[in-house]
Parts: C-alpha cells; structure tokens; sequence
C-alpha cells in the first residue's frame, strides 16, 4: 500500500511541474501552436531547427529535441513524430525521457527502461 501512496505522490508532483511548465512557457511557439497531426515542417516553420533529431526506438519515426527559454530559465521540449512524419506527441522532456516514459508504458511489468 505504501508503495501505490508513493507512486500517487510522484505522480502528482510530477503533474504539478509540467503544469507550472506550462505556464511559463504557454507563449512558446513550440508549446501554444504544435498539435498532433502537424507535419514536421509546420513544426520547424514555428520553432526552428531541433537541437538535435533522432529516430525514435520503441516506435517507428523521429524525435526532435527543443530548449525553450533562455539560460538561467531553459527547459528541453520534445516533438515525436511517427513514420508519416506527423507529429505524435510533445512534452517537456527530452527525447529520451519521452523513449524511456514510452518503453515504461508499453511494459509495465518489466520493471523499467
């Protein structure tokens, strides 16, 4: 029981720093204009070139890696596309935050990434 109460914990923690992410950078390009469906160049026609862009492992397609903010107050964001290069999902993770997250959900029984 106190091992659910624990992962209850981390989780909303976890809930409350992305949504205070959200926040700050709700202005973002990246963060307000990127939703599922849109191409990869839509994407880069609002933020710009990736840090860097890599093919994703547990799913067919690619994964760019943004920084938003300015140093002092920067954070990674990621774009995960899928094989038709339409976007998938982002986050405020990098890429391979959002692999290991992807790895954890598909198999929950193994015991992590």
């Amino acid at each position: 029981m106190s091992r659910l109460l624990s992962a209850g914990v981390v989780a909303l923690a976890g809930l409350a720093a992305c949504t205070n992410l959200q926040s700050t950078y709700q202005n973002e390009p990246l963060v307000a204009q990127v939703r599922p469906g849109m191409s990869r160049e839509q994407v880069h026609q609002l933020g710009g070139a990736p840090l860097a862009s890599v093919p994703r492992k547990i799913a067919a397609g690619t994964c760019d890696d943004y920084q938003l903010g300015r140093s002092g107050a920067a954070t990674t964001y990621y774009v995960a596309y899928d094989a038709s290069g339409k976007v998938q999902s982002t986050g405020f993770t990098n890429c391979n935050g959002f692999e290991h997250a992807e790895y954890d959900r598909a198999n929950p029984d193994h015991g992590g990434y």
